[in-house]
């Protein structure tokens, strides 16, 4: 306890000669207490043990005292219980709840029967095991007055008419002759657990005997079939609530998890696997550093508790075999095993006391635990095997994320080999699955909630990089199975409000590659299902839409799209302006709203030369036209309209002071020109830096990592000295008393307003990739200097002159975007 109590702290930075005082003072000190340290190894084993038993002792005893706490829903039971109870209203006779396994789906679909108050509710699954957790939430939440019925095949009690809540395995209440005793409108609700399950011949023949007023499907992954759309349309595409991993961790549903890319050893590559070279794959060196690593970054609680994700059935069995062979106890379990020797490996892998002998260190599997398993007390899980889809590798990672007593927190080691797809990993945690954010998880372990963190060793971001740079994230595969996978979620065309709604696609991404939605739709019509019939547009009308969807600024503030949505909806410049001012405090001056009318009438973007408004912003002839005539296309309009709105608020806001832009948020050159009101799209000149006397501003952009491929005379000297001083250098052949630097180095007033752009590289073939941190104002400190290089030109070296100037950050740069841009990563391939 003393360690906690008594101690002493320093914690400062100072400058001090040998011989200062405060330096002799704290050498003394620390003297001291080096000479009093004394060994503990005698004691440490001892402690150990102390601190096990202490830890078990404190999770037995909290098991008790749950049983009479008050339970309260969190917020996702919350919002679930008020969704159930607004669609039974509405008069649906089905709905499904999404959300991954320990987030409480259980007690989410009690607080929301509790609300609902049905007479009869029976609440089906496929494990006895399930069944037994579910009746014991039920009753911390309906209370001793309600009564319960286990109806499984170990049961005893078979007459359900004496329950109010009947919990039964699909396998003993899907017999003809049981099923066939029950009368049709015993229940009036229905509850099936792992839902994903309902698509066999046993659940059908139970709900097509029922007749409830409601019929409730959880899971975790109602994908998991052969027919992606087949539990979607059983419960009516009536999706109630969908957790995703991102939140349940901001809700603190889940497990914290640490999760370690590794490098795997050389020789381990997609090569490998595909020629199935066991030698190289389990060889004795592979198998020391699988057990190296595994112990190197260990677990939390009384003992290990693993489980283990490889590709194939020969992986597994070897792995298993290996493993038993140094002292592990091992399991290998594949889809050929029968549910009970699974669930004996399971109650194996948890059991804390192994006195006896008789317990697993790890299972191994392939697949057949990514989703439906409930194995709360996993407390490391070892991916070895190349990562070919996010959605598996968060499926495979989240089987270690349920609570539980014995353990605060689960390691998740990864073993990066030289895999093509290795690119998978950031992008399955950077959530919007753009390119900029999954390097940003390399580098920064991106921002996850709470305490959980992502890390990479330096050899596995090396490869990741590489996989990441030839490969575009904006592919049309990628789009149509964002689009594919929606539209059967919720059998009809997804709108721009439902990807946002249900998942973390940003349909900006289509509308920048693609023009318009409409127009992508239009190149992927014959792989659309069949509910799906794709609206009519004109070549006129979706040149509407291309121009409202890049010309008005994509979403990047709200005055565009805001002022043509007032106007479609036959509302007049005042009332814009007065809904502008009362929703958003914004009032837009005579030099932006120059800009605003150049852009709507086409004279703003050489690439958008149609025109949307004529005079005093009246809408043109053919488009007023279009809207009248086209139903649709009026629908598509007024929606891509309000999504622009919605994405200026959600991704670029709060504004920085003066600008349409937003601190430390991405923009192209255009997006700047349009944030910083320019009269025209000065793209095409800008070339690093532009003043623009008419706003009075100096932007200056930076490419952080500079193209070994260039000449060096255009390779310039820019860095970071600190995450508030920048160091400058201008393009080659400039001095001092040049005329461009007038603003930087003798301003006049009112003094111009210098804004730092800066990216990590320009050789991106993914726009997304292209874009630049906004780091806010900047001015000029200390002396800036001419310097003459010695450079290559054109083939030749000769001496060229630069300025090179120190520039004070206004605002410091956020910590996650420091470390990515000055990160020193190369891009390996082996």
């Amino acid at each position: 306890d003393k360690a906690l109590t008594t101690n002493k702290e320093w914690n400062t930075s100072l400058t001090s000669t040998q011989d200062g005082a405060f330096l002799k003072t704290l050498l003394f000190q620390f003297n001291e207490l080096w000479d009093k340290a004394t060994l503990l190894k005698d004691y440490i084993e001892q402690y150990k043990k102390i601190y096990d038993e202490n830890k078990k002792a404190i999770s037995l005893t909290t098991i008790p005292s749950r049983e009479i706490e008050i339970l309260s829903p969190n917020p996702m039971q919350i919002a679930f219980t008020k969704s159930l109870s607004e669609s039974v209203k509405r008069g649906d006779r089905r709905g499904l709840l999404i959300s991954a396994t320990g987030t409480g789906k259980t007690y989410a679909s009690a607080f929301g029967i509790r609300e609902i108050n049905p007479k009869r509710v029976l609440f089906l699954a496929h494990r006895a095991l399930l069944l037994s957790q579910g009746i014991l939430s039920y009753k911390r939440v309906m209370g001793k007055e309600k009564r319960f019925l286990l109806f499984t095949g170990e049961s005893k009690e078979r007459n359900i008419e004496k329950a109010d809540f009947v919990f039964a395995t699909s396998e003993l209440l899907g017999k003809e002759d049981i099923l066939e005793a029950i009368p049709k409108n015993s229940f009036d609700f229905i509850v099936i657990d792992e839902v994903h399950k309902a698509a066999s011949p046993t659940y059908q023949r139970i709900i097509n005997h029922f007749e409830p007023k409601y019929l409730l499907g959880m899971t975790a992954t109602p994908e998991r079939t052969d027919d992606a759309n087949a539990i979607f349309s059983l419960f009516h595409h009536n999706i109630l609530y969908e957790i995703r991993l991102k939140d349940a961790l901001e809700l603190d549903l889940l497990c914290p998890f640490h999760y370690y890319g590794v490098t795997d050893l050389k020789g381990i590559n997609d090569e490998t696997y595909d020629k199935k070279d066991f030698a190289k794959l389990y060889s004795e060196e592979r198998i020391n550093f699988i057990i190296q690593e595994s112990r190197f970054y260990g677990y939390d609680g009384t003992r290990l508790k693993g489980l283990v994700f490889v590709s194939r059935e020969e992986d597994g069995a070897l792995l298993s075999r290996k493993l038993n062979e140094r002292g592990y106890k091992t399991r290998f379990l594949s889809g050929k095993d029968k549910t009970t020797e699974r669930e004996e490996a399971i109650r194996l892998l948890e059991k804390d006391d192994n006195a006896d002998g008789s317990y697993l260190d790890f299972i191994i599997t392939i697949d057949i635990f990514n989703e439906g398993v409930d194995i709360p007390s996993i407390n490391q899980v070892l991916l070895l095997r190349p990562t070919e889809s996010s959605i598996i590798f968060i499926q495979q990672l989240g089987r270690g994320l349920r609570k539980s007593p014995t353990k605060h927190f689960v390691n998740i080691i990864d073993f990066i080999g030289n895999y093509d797809t290795n690119f998978m990993i950031p992008k399955a945690f950077s959530y919007n699955g753009d390119k900029e954010a999954a390097r940003k998880v390399l580098v920064h372990g991106g921002n996850l909630p709470g305490i959980s963190t992502v890390e990479f060793d330096e050899i596995a971001k090396e490869r990741i990089f590489h996989a990441i740079a030839k490969t575009s994230f904006s592919t049309k595969e990628e789009f149509k199975t964002a689009v594919l996978s929606l539209a059967n979620k919720l059998h009809r065309l997804p709108s721009y409000q439902d990807f946002l709604s249900y998942t973390d696609f940003e349909p900006n991404r289509i509308i920048e590659k693609y023009g318009s939605y409409p127009a992508f739709l239009k190149t992927i019509e014959k792989t659309l299902p069949r509910f799906i019939t794709l609206p009519l547009f004109s070549k006129f009308e979706l040149s509407i839409l291309d121009v409202i969807g890049n010309a008005l600024g994509g979403g990047i503030r709200v005055e565009e799209p805001l002022l043509l949505l007032s106007l479609i909806e036959g509302k007049n410049l005042k009332e814009f302006e007065e809904d502008l001012f009362k929703t958003y405090g914004k009032i837009i001056e005579p030099l932006k709203w120059n800009t605003i009318k150049k852009v709507f009438e086409g004279k703003w973007d050489p690439y958008y030369s149609l025109a949307i408004t004529q005079g005093n912003f009246e809408l043109v002839e053919a488009f007023r036209k279009a809207l009248q005539t086209n139903k649709r296309f009026f629908q598509e309009v007024r929606s891509l309209l309000l999504y622009e709105i919605d994405r200026a608020n959600r991704l670029f806001f709060p504004l920085y002071e003066g600008t349409d832009l937003s601190l430390f948020k991405q923009y192209s050159y255009k997006e700047v020109c349009l944030g910083l009101n320019y009269e025209k799209n000065l793209t095409a000149v800008i070339g690093g830096y532009k003043f623009d006397k008419r706003t009075n501003t100096f932007p200056i952009f930076v490419n952080y990592d500079k193209d070994p491929n260039l000449e060096s005379s255009t390779n310039y000297f820019d860095k970071f000295i600190n995450e508030r001083l920048f160091s400058w250098e201008s393009k080659k052949k400039r001095h001092l008393d040049s005329r461009e630097f007038d603003p930087l180095l003798r301003p006049t007033s009112p003094q111009a307003q210098i804004y730092l752009f800066v990216r990590k590289a320009n050789k991106d073939k993914d726009n997304d990739a292209k874009k630049f941190f906004f780091l806010g104002k900047i001015k000029p400190i200390g002396e800036a200097k001419e310097v003459l290089r010695e450079v290559e030109e054109k083939g030749q070296k000769k001496p060229l002159s630069y300025v090179d100037i120190n520039f004070l950050l206004e605002k410091e740069v956020r910590k996650d975007i420091y470390d990515y841009l000055t990160a020193n990563i190369k891009e390996r391939e082996e």
